[in-house]
């Protein structure tokens, strides 16, 4: 599991699969470059706790929390496949 807060995503491998690019997180490019830099390129990378990620150069609450929003329809996509 993804924690922001109070939320949660379930990380299933297809998610944690998914690599943190423009591309697939349209909007985050600034966010996405510091994640790089610092190693993560997965969402299979990410902290379990996000919020830890905002100690990170250029990465804040909002964009997290933009982040954290597209993490949750990604797993809706992956789990309506699944069905």
């Amino acid at each position: 599991m993804l924690f922001l807060k109070s939320e949660f995503v379930i990380l299933t491998e297809a998610l944690g699969n998914v690599a943190l690019t423009k591309d697939n997180f349209p909007g985050q490019t600034s966010l996405l470059n510091s994640l790089q830099k610092q190693g993560f390129l997965y969402v299979k990378d990410l902290p379990k706790e996000l919020v830890l990620l905002g100690k990170y150069r250029n990465v804040g609450e909002t964009a997290l929390g933009n982040l954290f929003n597209q993490l949750k329809v990604k797993g809706m996509e992956f789990s309506m496949v699944e069905i």
